[in-house]
């Protein structure tokens, strides 16, 4: 096995764990607007920040190992489907737990956009003038980034 593919393989679990990272942070997120905790929001909302800008920069290196390996134009289930059955049932199951992932962070991101819009109606503040001040550097509901490594379910190329 070309050794390139190994390392892509390997580096897969380290971006499902930032995911995993993300997906703390915004749990954390959503806990401290429903306790109305303004200290631990903006804790976990700098930490969901650091969070985008690590899956930003793993996806890069992604895009590098993939291109490394042979893989550009793959899409992850054409690399999983290229591994070695060593290596498949892992690439499934990190795919799967990414997929879970993604699809939990962009739920509480939404939940929590929701409340705090509601919260700020409530307080007479009018939440688009907040929210676009801000949102300038937070990611929106969907961590585009880390879409790209799964788009491969509904068959787009992984860039």
């Amino acid at each position: 096995m070309n050794i390139n593919k190994q390392e892509l393989y390997d580096f897969f679990d380290t971006y499902l764990s930032a995911l995993t990272s993300m997906l703390n942070a915004e749990e954390q997120k959503l806990d401290a607007i429903y306790s109305n905790d303004i200290e631990q929001l903006n804790k976990a909302m700098n930490i969901s920040q650091a969070n985008a800008m690590q899956i930003e920069n793993l996806e890069k290196k992604r895009e590098a190992l993939q291109s490394e390996a042979g893989l550009s134009n793959y899409t992850f289930s054409q690399i999983i489907e290229d591994a070695d059955e060593k290596n498949k049932a892992k690439l499934k199951q990190i795919f799967s737990k990414a997929e879970k992932a993604i699809s939990q962070i962009q739920y509480l991101n939404t939940r929590s956009m929701r409340i705090a819009d509601s919260n700020l109606r409530l307080m007479g503040i009018a939440p688009e003038t907040y929210l676009h001040e801000t949102t300038a550097s937070y990611p929106n509901s969907k961590p585009k980034e880390a879409m790209n490594i799964l788009n491969a379910k509904k068959g787009y190329n992984v860039k």
